[in-house]
């Protein structure tokens, strides 16, 4: 297991700097994605291509919301060091590791289960296109974990994972490589 001692990867100007942060605090949905934009937006105007702290504390929330700020980021030269400092659920785990580099504050903990939708008045053929749509999200979801792992957390156990309902601690994410290391107090100094 790694732990950082500062947030370096090639000198001071990648240590932690608030000032070049944004934080998605709360559930994943459109308000919370337009802040998110807005605050990038602002960053890479300032200096395109300084590195950007991403902190994440979410419940989860709107599957589609995540995937289109996930596929933002992996799609864009944005490099973003997503840090999650507290509990990360559901939807928020595809908001972390949206981020090239992802770090852990020593609580904080991922948390996934299965992919659900509330179905209320539909008809049987929309339920069962509803049904589709939450196949995909869901392959979307293991692939974008499986990927984050560099390949080395098999999609099974992801499945698996989010079929138990598990909690991942800030070790057994390092461990299974979903986070690239923990952030220990020092590092804040």
């Amino acid at each position: 297991m790694k732990e950082s001692r500062s947030l370096t990867e090639g000198g001071m100007r990648n240590r932690f700097d608030p000032l070049r942060s944004i934080e998605w605090i709360g559930e994943v949905n459109d308000a919370n994605l337009k802040k998110a934009f807005r605050q990038l937006n602002a960053l890479i105007q300032k200096e395109q291509d300084g590195p950007i702290f991403f902190l994440v504390k979410s419940s989860g929330g709107d599957m589609e919301v995540g995937f289109a700020f996930y596929h933002y980021i992996r799609l864009s030269r944005i490099r973003l060091t997503s840090i999650a400092f507290s509990e990360v659920s559901s939807m928020g785990v595809i908001l972390f590791v949206a981020g090239h580099r992802r770090i852990m504050m020593p609580d904080a903990s991922l948390f996934l289960h299965e992919p659900t939708i509330e179905l209320k008045g539909y008809t049987m053929d929309e339920t069962k296109r509803e049904a589709r749509k939450l196949k995909n999200l869901r392959a979307q979801y293991v692939s974008a974990i499986h990927r984050a792992s560099g390949e080395k957390l098999a999609r099974k156990k992801i499945s698996r994972m989010m079929e138990e309902k598990t909690t991942l601690n800030a070790k057994t994410s390092v461990r299974l490589h979903i986070a690239h290391e923990i952030w220990t107090p020092t590092a804040i100094r």
